[in-house]
């Protein structure tokens, strides 16, 4: 039931009255759903670091190879820029999407030292240092929290007021589009 009623919340009706799925609800699932991956990380963090939960690892580099890197990519070419189109001379806002970007570009990097440890636990192998993966883990965690909270309450908030339904659509069709060939 509550799968039917996540299906159902990722639906908007434009000024038409006609149904579609709505981007900025995909976001948010996103959001939702990397933040309990993350807690399960954490929370299974040296379990995982001794190669003892393969369907986590699994589902940790699901994570990192594939879901955040399309996320970073539906907001950076998608939502961002059509905010900015919408809010060109709004300095502040401006500022704020530059520091997105930079928190975007922190989240890959550690996200890369991660992958270094999980690809190694992938193939069965122990990893030379568990704490470094541990304290990774927590780490982008945490950034990871902070970041989406901050999305959450602005940068959403903003896009839900400031773009037209042909915004929404051009950024449902990016989004599609990415999801159907991925690069």
């Amino acid at each position: 039931m509550s799968e039917v009623k996540a299906f159902t919340n990722l639906r908007m009706q434009d000024r038409e009255g006609r149904d579609s799925l709505n981007p900025i609800a995909v976001i948010r699932e996103d959001h939702e759903r990397q933040i309990r991956l993350c807690d399960t990380l954490t929370d299974m963090a040296e379990t995982l670091a001794e190669g003892n939960q393969p369907a986590l690892v699994l589902s940790a580099l699901s994570l990192f190879r594939e879901e955040l890197p399309r996320h970073i990519k539906d907001e950076e070419e998608g939502l961002f820029p059509l905010l900015e189109k919408r809010l060109s001379g709004d300095r502040q806002f401006t500022a704020m999407l530059k520091q997105l970007r930079n928190e975007h570009e922190f989240d890959e990097d550690l996200a890369d030292f991660i992958l270094e440890d999980l690809a190694i636990l992938e193939k069965g192998h122990t990893i030379p240092n568990p704490q470094r993966l541990y304290n990774n883990l927590r780490a982008f965690a945490e950034a990871l929290r902070r970041h989406t909270a901050w999305e959450e309450t602005t940068v959403l908030t903003i896009a839900e007021e400031q773009l037209s339904d042909t915004d929404l659509d051009q950024l449902r069709r990016e989004m599609v589009e990415r999801r159907l060939n991925p690069a």
